[in-house]
């Protein structure tokens, strides 16, 4: 009988032969078979050599690349590597790796229309995922395979996600709703910001017959927020959460899971005057216009791209920004932001660059885009606030104690219209925006948007202003300020519009 090789790569890694565990002494040996096994297909030895000794010459790269192949034969045996003299493959006879029985499942669970016959396969994925891929396995001189490792452990966890939300979903559509709750709990687990999953929960607790467990979940939703985000709920999850209080509630229909692969028709991208938020956890689908657009060649302040790269890394680290850079052909920006003491700008960045940034953001963060995104934004927020006066004289605004909140609002909009229109006149240019009063709401309009020049999409992606404006007014006016983006250039629109609430959001 043929031996028999195990990867777990779904946590930390583990090499098991025949059921007996392999001890692999070095970690470029765990790399490499990772790399071949996950990866599959030919591989040049130039290009795994670069993957994993960067900065070494040619040949002392593929010398170590050689001693790599022969440590791997020493640990498993002969027979797994095929090395012929310009390529490399991973043999995948009578091996089994628990990343392709995973996806296999998932692909499997996708053609199944049944709930009934579904769930099994779902189950079985998910215990599949011990943790999170190559969970706390990296190598400190090899970046290209971290930021490998790191897509491959989002796009993964994003499957993850999908796999819980249907779990839940299905369990619920059986009427046995005591099942979904582990299934809606782990989901949060993966992202306590994302709205939608402790909207879930709360409606799963409802149907499992749980109220009380329903209100606590709100209260820990609204705690979360507050505290990383300094937002409150949601308004359709505060309107839930009143509805269960008031024992108004009745069992509704679990929110169905967006799919992580293409949709096979492309959405409209037609104009629209009113972006609803029951489409909030929609994810955009981005691509470049057919069309040229003037605004994407315009220049931007260094100042602007430098807050939103130190907010990104903040947000989802080094690694994550490295990789949002590097797909969107932005190498040039790593660890080389525009440095403060510059103020002055150096017209080397243009709109273009920012929305193709904002853009790799939104799709790195998959489901979770728009939260993560006004994340950003509010962390760019506290960046510009105490750089942007001594930039364009911004970060000063004080109210008379007098002033009522929506002067307050209109008094704080004027001075950053007043701050972008210097800012871009510093580069020579003119930047189309100004304020109109709705009544009970200010429009914000844009008509030459950094967040999307040059882009279309089927959803709103300017969610970094969202962001930095809701932070912005929370520091100057210490109240929550309901503010959305209602139409977008990206889908079709004259200009980006934002409404801002000139009243606080309803706490009760």
């Amino acid at each position: 009988m043929s031996p028999r090789l195990a990867l777990y790569l779904l946590g930390s890694p583990k090499l098991e032969l025949d059921n007996a565990p392999v001890i692999a002494d070095r970690r470029k040996v765990v790399a490499l078979l990772s790399y071949l096994a996950v990866k599959g297909g030919k591989h040049t030895r130039q290009s795994l050599s670069g993957l994993l000794w960067p900065d070494y010459e040619q040949s002392k790269a593929f010398s170590n690349l050689r001693h790599t192949l022969w440590e791997i034969q020493q640990a498993i045996g002969e027979g797994w590597i095929l090395a012929e003299r310009e390529s490399i493959q991973f043999v995948e006879e009578n091996t089994w790796l628990d990343v392709h029985q995973f996806r296999s499942l998932l692909a499997q669970s996708h053609a199944q229309s049944n709930p009934s016959l579904r769930i099994p396969l779902l189950t079985d994925s998910v215990k599949l995922y011990r943790d999170h891929f190559l969970a706390g396995f990296s190598l400190k001189d090899a970046p290209n395979f971290n930021e490998w490792a790191f897509a491959e452990s989002e796009d993964l966890r994003c499957q993850l996600a999908v796999a819980l939300a249907s779990l839940s979903q299905d369990y619920c559509a059986l009427g046995q709703a005591d099942k979904a709750i582990s299934y809606a709990r782990r989901l949060i687990t993966l992202d306590p910001l994302n709205e939608s999953a402790h909207r879930r929960l709360m409606n799963v607790y409802l149907q499992a017959g749980q109220h009380s467990a329903a209100l606590k979940q709100y209260q820990i939703c609204e705690e979360i927020l507050r505290k990383e985000l300094n937002l409150d709920p949601q308004p359709e999850t505060f309107a839930l959460y009143k509805q269960i209080r008031k024992g108004e509630a009745k069992p509704a229909q679990i929110e169905k899971p967006q799919e992580t692969i293409a949709p096979k028709h492309k959405a409209s991208l037609q104009p629209s005057t009113f972006i609803g938020r029951e489409k909030a956890q929609e994810k955009p689908e981005i691509r470049n216009k057919t069309e040229y657009d003037a605004a994407a060649d315009l220049y931007l302040p260094d100042a602007w791209i430098r807050w939103l790269l130190l907010a990104a890394e903040e947000t989802i680290g080094k690694l994550g920004l490295r990789v949002v850079l590097r797909k969107v052909g932005l190498e040039r920006l790593m660890g080389n932001y525009p440095p403060y003491e510059q103020p002055k700008p150096s017209r080397k960045f243009t709109f273009g660059d920012y929305a193709a940034l904002n853009a790799g953001l939104l799709d790195f963060c998959g489901q979770e885009g728009e939260s993560m995104l006004r994340k950003i934004g509010h962390v760019m927020a506290k960046h510009s606030t105490m750089e942007q006066g001594a930039l364009y004289g911004i970060g000063t605004v004080t109210f008379p104690k007098f002033m009522s909140l929506p002067a307050q609002l209109k008094m704080g909009m004027e001075v950053i219209v007043e701050g972008v229109r210097k800012a871009s006149q510093s580069i020579g240019q003119d930047h189309r925006l100004f304020l109109e009063d709705r009544g009970d709401k200010l429009a914000y309009i844009v008509q030459d948007c950094v967040f999307c020049a040059g882009k279309e999409s089927n959803r709103p992606m300017c969610m970094l202003l969202t962001g930095q404006l809701q932070e912005g007014f929370r520091w100057l006016t210490g109240e929550a300020i309901h503010i959305e983006e209602v139409e977008c250039r990206a889908m079709g629109a004259n200009a980006c519009v934002w409404e801002i609430n000139k009243q606080p959001k309803e706490l009760e």
